[in-house]
């Protein structure tokens, strides 16, 4: 499934906003800060990675949108513990890792004009098979565009 040029660049344009916002604190946090973020994001990157796995062996037939939501979870849970002053993460390394994976997830699904749940995109950049879970906050969008080129697409 392709999205269309107005997906692409809403997915580029969030994408870039949210690298704008955390890249000044990869360069000013102190060493131990950015490891701890590094390590959070390749956690993430390894928790997706697992999701995705299943999700392509088992998608989600009955409630798609359940399972869109369920996906985010390990994303908004890492937000929440590792937000500044957090139970875990203290210095915020938890938020800077959630919104840095995000903001690179847009990017790439905006590159690979993929529709889908965009926290699934890092673990599947080296897949072709792609899991099939809508994404929550494109999917109106990705739906009005298609309906306005005359293009039709399944759902998921």
């Amino acid at each position: 499934m392709r999205t269309g040029l107005v997906g692409r660049l809403l997915r580029l344009a969030l994408g870039l906003l949210l690298l704008r916002v955390v890249f000044p604190f990869w360069l000013t946090g102190s060493a131990e800060f950015r490891i701890s973020a590094l390590a959070l994001l390749v956690a993430l990157t390894l928790v997706y990675s697992g999701i995705a796995w299943s999700a392509r062996r088992r998608p989600p037939a009955r409630h798609p949108f359940l399972a869109a939501t369920a996906v985010l979870v390990p994303l908004i849970a890492l937000y929440i513990l590792g937000s500044g002053g957090g139970p875990l993460f203290g210095a915020g390394e938890g938020q800077l890792a959630a919104l840095t994976y995000l903001g690179l997830s847009f990017l790439v699904v905006a590159a690979r004009a993929d529709r889908g749940c965009e926290v699934l995109a890092l673990p599947q950049l080296g897949s072709r098979s792609q899991a099939r879970v809508p994404c929550l906050l494109f999917h109106l969008p990705d739906r009005l565009e298609d309906r306005l080129s005359g293009r039709s697409r399944p759902t998921a």
